[in-house]
């Protein structure tokens, strides 16, 4: 007997529990508004936050690529005012003046995509930032193309001179036009890197809004 008393106690003593459960439970969800989802999606609540850490990442790299382009499309436009005559002397482009001609458009097309991606990034602008990128990949094929005529021209200067008694001052400004030439390619490629990580902005920021859940 004294067992079957203990054991209806506990069962009491649960369903109490239970009973005092249930109602605190109900009560909590009464006080919630019908209308207001709480309910936060997984796929949100584990990937937003990753998602927000790559575009912060991001967006420093973003900021030095365009500073940069102003910055050096300057320099270069400045140094080709002054010094023009004496570049296309380093490619025999005296009369025709083509290399300087295309590297101060290239180095003006620099700057005006810097501004671009810095209006892009002050208005948070999606048709900005597109624009750019279409512009960027443009010209970063047209620096690739300009260094690779620097180079030709280099050598057709060389090659032209090899019958004659080259004088080292000559000989040097040669060097420094191959030179100036593999430097455009650099930055050339320099240039793609910075657009890779525009494109990668570009998308985490407008485009992929959700990253592929990694969880069951």
């Amino acid at each position: 007997m004294r067992k079957s008393s203990m054991i209806e106690n506990i069962f009491d003593q649960n369903r109490y529990t239970y009973k005092t459960y249930l109602s605190e439970r109900l009560s909590q969800l009464e006080e919630v508004p019908p209308n207001v989802n709480t309910r936060i999606p997984e796929n949100k609540r584990n990937l937003e936050p990753s998602k927000g850490a790559l575009v912060s990442r991001l967006r420093p790299v973003v900021e030095y690529t365009a500073l940069s382009e102003i910055l050096v499309g300057l320099v270069l436009m400045i140094l080709l005012l002054f010094y023009a005559g004496d570049y296309d002397k380093l490619y025999g482009t005296e009369e025709s003046e083509l290399i300087s001609l295309m590297t101060f458009a290239g180095s003006f097309f620099l700057v005006l995509n810097g501004l671009i991606l810095i209006i892009s990034l002050k208005l948070d602008s999606k048709k900005f930032m597109g624009s750019y990128i279409l512009s960027s990949t443009i010209l970063w094929f047209y620096l690739f193309v300009l260094s690779v005529l620097k180079i030709h021209f280099a050598l057709l200067v060389i090659e032209k001179d090899t019958s004659n008694v080259v004088v080292p001052e000559r000989f040097f400004f040669l060097s420094y036009a191959c030179s100036f030439g593999v430097a455009t390619m650099l930055g050339s490629v320099t240039h793609f890197v910075g657009n890779v990580a525009v494109v990668g902005y570009y998308n985490f920021n407008y485009v992929q809004t959700k990253l592929p859940s990694s969880g069951p």
